[in-house]
């Protein structure tokens, strides 16, 4: 669902795992397990602007783009 959709009814978009996919879909929220995460290409991901802020949880971290003004 295009970002300008997803904002109009208020929806976020949350992908698990899959770094490619959450960037080409712009996604809002990227969960990466350790195992992930490890093979990440984490300085793409921030460049994507996915990276930042990252909030840990027992089994992985999820990453977050910046909010948009």
């Amino acid at each position: 669902m295009p970002r300008s959709r997803r904002e109009r009814h208020g929806c976020q978009l949350f992908i698990n795992d899959y770094w490619h996919l959450a960037i080409e879909e712009d996604c809002d929220f990227i969960a990466l397990g350790q195992e992930d995460l490890a093979a990440a290409n984490v300085k793409r991901i921030r460049k994507a602007g996915k990276a930042n802020r990252r909030q840990r949880s027992h089994h992985c971290i999820i990453l977050t783009r910046s909010s948009r003004a």
